[in-house]
């Protein structure tokens, strides 16, 4: 998957090898981060914090009060909503590592009512942050340095030129098709990459 890692990956293994202490106590942040950004993202829309495109005045925002009812969420600003979750979230674990975490259960449904009221798009990350609480402590986020290895690397052309158009979702690339040297792009985004091939390329440059 784009962006993520088994803990075991070889290259990892391979930066192990170069220094141990430094490498180990990245990979263990690593994995707690991607805790910290799960709870990051329910927060925002728990808190009420304003999106683009997220209305919380309609069906939603009696919805997001209802799982706080559910769950026994506290009101707060996003800062103190992510702390209490993460805590949480931590605590559950510790005491029942078998049962269904609550914070995960409330991620899930959280999910489902901003896909409800605002689309998949906009409610994406709230997915990503499910799957990171579900895998926690068994992979690890490594989307910048797959992403430099994609955009540094010489073998496959990736780059292409596009605008950032912002309608009623976040903002996305636009690719312009046929650009000519009398359109010289702006900006350069990269399409169409096959991940597999990008760990390739990560392990490679660490490899170097």
């Amino acid at each position: 998957k784009s962006g993520t890692a088994p803990p075991d990956a070889i290259f990892l293994q391979k930066l192990l090898e170069r220094n141990q202490q430094l490498w180990s106590h990245l990979r263990d942040a690593g994995l707690k981060e991607s805790g910290r950004f799960a709870v990051d993202q329910m927060a925002k829309w728990l808190s009420g914090t304003p999106m683009p495109g997220v209305d919380y005045s309609a069906g939603l925002g009696s919805g997001i009060a209802e799982i706080k009812g559910r769950y026994g969420f506290p009101e707060g600003s996003q800062q103190e909503v992510s702390e209490y979750l993460l805590k949480r979230f931590l605590s559950e674990r510790n005491s029942s590592p078998e049962a269904t975490n609550p914070v995960l259960s409330a991620c899930r449904d959280l999910h489902a009512a901003a896909t409800a009221a605002c689309g998949s798009e906009l409610a994406d990350y709230l997915g990503r942050a499910a799957t990171n609480l579900e895998k926690f402590g068994k992979t690890l986020e490594i989307t910048d340095g797959q992403h430099f290895a994609t955009l540094l690397q010489a073998k496959v052309p990736v780059l292409e030129p596009c605008q950032l158009v912002c309608k009623d979702s976040p903002m996305q690339p636009q690719f312009t098709e046929g650009a000519t040297s009398d359109t010289t792009p702006v900006t350069w985004a990269v399409r169409g990459v096959n991940v597999p091939q990008s760990l390739g390329w990560l392990e490679k440059a660490i490899a170097l």
